[in-house]
């Protein structure tokens, strides 16, 4: 049978691993739900310390500043903690650790789950891939989450085709790190050999989540519930095709907290698509203002005062693509900063310790702001900003925008004429 499912392509390259018991199997509509309303969730990291704090938090269904609700935050105890989460309604939500430490808190693992009826495990361990780093090991799930997530990260090719997409990051990362160390130009050869293996097997990794997820789904395509968890995923893709979809469900789930935060976001980004027509290549860039991570206030007019050109860049801690960008946009700063080239970030992180967090490990050297609002923050749509990584390149001089969605080689192509012509 054909499945009526369609998935987006875009994926995190820090996404985690998941492995455990065998997907639950058969079918259940929205009327057939276990009678129990209470999902028991037990957490197990062995040789985390006491006091590691284990979060879960689900998306407001109305915006607010801070975009989120915390269903419970708790510490962990001999590497262990067990929690009754209300589950009246089947929906999505964060699974967060962080270490306390003297400044905030530092995440060191994170994980989508599906709150649901039923007993669910959780089991963490040290991930290869990254220092101080926790991925799932172990996940004994009921239903849902069986469909959207163990579907795929339990099956040993994706976690092959992942754990090579990560390695292959990590190399192009320390590449680049060592040149600019170094005080030296990257290789080009190496840098886009490196590039190149790591968009491939990126790709590869998610080509393969999607296959497999789309069959889970496919196998429970007459549980509505699998059709609204499907339409509350993030990327929307096309909101219009997601709002039609959503709209023909409406008599079902039109008080349902998963359907309304997926009908508010939906109608959200069609907002932004309208609000962003103005924002195009020959338009005048519209100005913001955010605060860093220090409290100090950057006006974008003012950094435009200043500097020849500006690329104000778009980006957030959980966007792997966005992480992707990172070294090679260091290695352009580096070489036309003196030129007269800025870059302006803004993350659409609404927490801050992972905003925080991710810009000390990549090393952002350039004004880095944010209001913690996500996708909800009025800079985000003002900008239209429906996906990212999303960026601009405005001349200084006059605002005026002389390009937009710059990756990689294009970034270096475009600077190095614009400066050639100066």
């Amino acid at each position: 049978m054909k499945s009526k499912f369609k998935l987006p392509s875009a994926i995190a390259a820090v996404a985690l691993l998941v492995g455990g018991c065998e997907q639950p199997s058969g079918q259940q509509s929205a009327s057939q739900e276990p009678q129990s309303k209470t999902l028991q969730l037990t957490v197990v990291a062995p040789g985390l310390p006491d006091g590691t704090i284990t979060s879960l938090y689900v998306p407001t269904v109305k915006a607010t500043p801070e975009g989120l609700v915390v269903l419970f935050s708790e510490p962990l105890l001999d590497g262990q903690l067990s929690v009754n989460v209300d589950a009246e309604f089947v929906r999505r939500a964060t699974l967060n650790l962080a270490l306390e430490n003297d400044e905030s808190p530092r995440t060191i693992a994170r994980t989508q789950i599906i709150v649901e009826p039923g007993d669910l495990t959780v089991t963490f361990q040290p991930a290869e891939y990254g220092d101080g780093i926790y991925e799932i090991a172990g996940l004994d799930a009921p239903k849902y989450n069986g469909i959207f997530i163990e579907s795929w990260a339990t099956n040993p090719e994706y976690q092959t085709l992942f754990a090579e997409s990560v390695a292959n990051q990590s190399a192009l990362f320390e590449s680049l790190v060592e040149a600019r160390d170094a005080g030296v130009e990257p290789d080009a050869d190496r840098r886009q050999e490196l590039r190149t293996k790591f968009r491939e097997s990126m790709d590869a990794a998610e080509e393969k989540k999607t296959d497999l997820l789309a069959a889970a789904m496919s196998a429970n395509e007459d549980d509505s519930i699998v059709e609204l968890l499907h339409l509350s995923r993030l990327p929307f893709g096309e909101p219009a095709e997601r709002l039609t979809a959503l709209n023909a469900i409406y008599d079902d789930f039109s008080e349902h907290p998963e359907y309304r935060f997926a009908l508010r976001t939906a109608r959200e980004i069609m907002t932004m698509g309208e609000t962003s027509s103005g924002i195009e290549i020959g338009t005048i860039i519209k100005d913001f203002e955010a605060e860093d991570l220090d409290g100090n206030v950057f006006h974008l007019a003012d950094v435009l005062a200043n500097n020849d050109y500006v690329l104000v860049e778009f980006w957030a801690s959980w966007c792997g693509p966005c992480i992707a960008e990172i070294p090679h946009m260091n290695t352009a700063y580096e070489r036309h900063q003196k030129n007269g080239f800025e870059i302006v970030s803004f993350s659409l992180d609404h927490v801050r310790e992972d905003w925080e967090n991710a810009s000390a490990e990549h090393r952002i050297p350039w004004p880095n702001t944010s209001d913690l609002l996500a996708y909800t923050s009025p800079v985000a749509r003002m900008y239209g900003v429906a996906g990212i990584p999303k960026n601009y390149l405005v001349k200084g001089e006059t605002g005026e925008i002389v390009a937009e969605d710059l990756r990689q080689e294009a970034l270096d192509h475009k600077l190095d004429t614009l400066f050639a012509q100066e």
